[in-house]
């Protein structure tokens, strides 16, 4: 080489000679690059004072870097990330009151449509054996059967309303699907004992009284259109959640999960109490207020029509 070339070969190793490199020979090239670049990194991140690990800033969100290396501080600084830290609650406050804020209309909607949902269909099949048993008269294994028809329906529902779904819109087949529900938790309602409270054979025989065979009718009605409808809630909540709530912990998956827990809960309570209140009422005790809130839905649907899209 010429004696120009080596004077800027030398000008160019000089920073690395300066920070402790050498200049990279046949064997020490590869580990001589990864300290290029991890002096790279080191150099460029810790100028603003934060940590780095792979190139990244890991600073804590609670936390303030000091500008020393980028360290976060000293040990009394983990003293404020205890439990009793006020700051550490103030910021759990601020994060509800940041979702509450983004819980637009239409997310409500779905959000009382979920808990409505769990709470009427918690309330038929929850109470299934209860009612056959003190009404009909069924053994364990007449209960047993149709529970296993209800599990056996629930994928074959689901697949068929995804099919639906692509012809139809998703508000569309809400009215329709909250339609039958109603219309099959009005077959569960026994109008005669509104008038006859005959305690032996629960007005059997007359027409309008809520025989097993009706009464099965019912319940698959109910619970087939609940349990399409609960597809279709989702589809709807998933196109007008605010993108704030698309991630985190408490995003919208978490929130439809609680709602639905919280729905189901309320509905257990619910069958438990009207048994202590009137065991022989406890048909028209579970499913006229079931009704009701169906009813509610539907006109909730109705109403808000044009919010429930995307």
């Amino acid at each position: 080489r010429s004696e120009y070339e080596m004077t800027n070969l030398d000008a160019s190793t000089a920073p690395l000679k300066n920070h402790g490199f050498s200049t990279p020979g046949k064997d020490d090239r590869a580990r001589n690059m990864v300290e290029q670049e991890r002096f790279f990194q080191m150099t460029v991140l810790d100028s603003f004072g934060c940590p780095t690990e792979g190139g990244r800033d890991i600073c804590h969100a609670s936390l303030e870097c000091t500008g020393n290396s980028g360290r976060e501080g000293t040990a009394s600084d983990d003293d404020s990330l205890d439990d009793d830290d006020p700051n550490r609650r103030d910021s759990f406050c601020q994060q509800l009151r940041f979702i509450s804020n983004q819980i637009t209309l239409p997310v409500r909607i779905c959000m009382f449509l979920l808990f409505s949902k769990m709470f009427t269909v918690e309330s038929v099949i929850s109470a299934g054996s209860m009612v056959t048993k003190n009404r009909y008269g069924w053994a364990v294994q007449q209960v047993g059967t149709l529970g296993t028809i209800v599990g056996c329906l629930t994928i074959p529902i689901s697949i068929f309303i995804g099919w639906v779904s692509q012809y139809r819109e998703d508000r569309v087949l809400m009215i329709w699907l909250m339609s039958f529900a109603a219309l099959g938790m009005g077959l569960l309602i026994d109008v005669t004992d509104f008038v006859s409270t005959e305690t032996d054979t629960y007005n059997e025989g007359h027409p309008l009284a809520v025989g097993p065979y009706r009464y099965i009718a019912g319940y698959l009605l109910v619970f087939c259109s609940v349990q399409a409808f609960d597809g279709v809630v989702g589809s709807v909540l998933s196109k007008v959640i605010p993108t704030a709530l698309a991630s985190g912990t408490l995003n919208s998956g978490l929130l439809a999960t609680v709602i639905g827990t919280f729905g189901r809960a309320c509905g257990d309570v619910f069958i438990t109490s009207v048994g202590y209140v009137n065991l022989r009422q406890i048909m028209n005790l579970l499913f006229v207020p079931s009704f009701i809130i169906l009813a509610l839905d539907l006109i909730l649907i109705c109403y808000n029509y044009d919010s429930l899209t995307a």
